[in-house]
């Protein structure tokens, strides 16, 4: 046990060397995944830990890590170094928004569950794409089409594996975690109890709009945490989030669902792919863009009904 303990530890000092030295933020609730995504068994509870924190403590405690928690959100360190500032931090001091938004295209194929999806990066459009894996799954021409293309062109194509579900919710069990009182019971009873587990913690962090905004925040820099390694792994080089427009007087959170990619625009895009983008964008609107969202009211009263 002690050696597989040890194991974990130096893994854990590989996979913060390799953060730091991109430049990436190694901020507690995203090792795990990077710790996993290297060592697909790696499980605390196998390793005599009950939660991941006290896996993160042992270590410190061996002087293997250093853990800052200034921040609120633990970030871990090697000893001697400086905690870097969050990407979203960074990105939204240069650009006057709340946080990244990330672009559709890329929101939806990394996040949207489900293993019945063929997901891929299409360098000659330079936009991700997915279809189902059935073709009775998905019939319409353009899917038909697409389907054809990575069939027959396949280098044409970088295969995207998308972020598993269970590590989604182990996202939210984090988060969770982290919350207290009432909010954090709900939160926890969510992810534990519930069938749709997405929907309901979603709906019960909306409760409480800075609940819902820290858990945003928090969500789109692990989505962004892993389209840059999946990046790194391909050497694919591509902005994942969209860009800030110029003069944009919208300190006011107007929302819009804007795609800095013109190729993720075009003339074949179908009804039912610009439905995706949509709902992908309002899924990681904060609370306030929401109430910002101009929108017909009879859109509203037909969803009611």
């Amino acid at each position: 046990m002690t050696e597989s303990v040890d194991a974990a530890v130096a893994l854990l000092r590989e996979v913060i060397a390799d953060l730091q030295g991109r430049g990436r933020t190694t901020m507690a609730a995203g090792i795990k995944p990077q710790l996993q995504r290297r060592s697909p068994g790696f499980d605390e509870q196998q390793l005599g830990f009950e939660k991941f924190s006290e896996f993160l403590q042992y270590a410190a405690q061996k002087g293997a890590v250093e853990l800052d928690r200034s921040r609120g959100q633990p970030v871990v360190m090697l000893p001697g170094s400086t905690a870097l500032e969050p990407v979203a931090a960074v990105r939204r001091r240069g650009s006057g928004r709340r946080r990244p938004q990330i672009r559709p295209d890329l929101w939806e194929t990394f996040t949207n569950w489900g293993d019945y999806w063929r997901r891929a990066w299409d360098k000659e459009q330079q936009v991700a794409v997915r279809v189902p894996l059935s073709p009775a799954e998905g019939g319409d021409a353009s899917t038909t089409s697409l389907r054809t293309l990575l069939d027959e062109q396949s280098e044409r194509f970088v295969p995207i594996d998308g972020i598993p579900e269970a590590e989604q919710v182990e996202w939210m069990r984090e988060f969770a975690e982290a919350q207290g009182g009432r909010m954090g019971l709900l939160l926890r009873y969510a992810v534990k109890e519930e069938e749709r587990k997405a929907h309901a913690f979603s709906q019960t962090a909306r409760e409480e709009p800075t609940v819902y905004a820290r858990w945003t925040d928090m969500r789109v820099q692990k989505v962004l945490d892993a389209i840059e390694a999946w990046k790194l792994e391909h050497g694919i080089d591509v902005d994942p989030c969209v860009a800030a427009r110029a003069n944009d007087e919208s300190e006011r959170n107007v929302a819009a669902v804007t795609v800095s990619d013109e190729s993720a625009m075009r003339a074949d895009l179908t009804e039912a792919q610009l439905r995706e983008f949509v709902r992908a964008a309002v899924e990681h609107m904060t609370y306030s863009e929401l109430l910002a969202l101009p929108i017909q009211l009879q859109h509203v009263v037909r969803c009611r009904a």
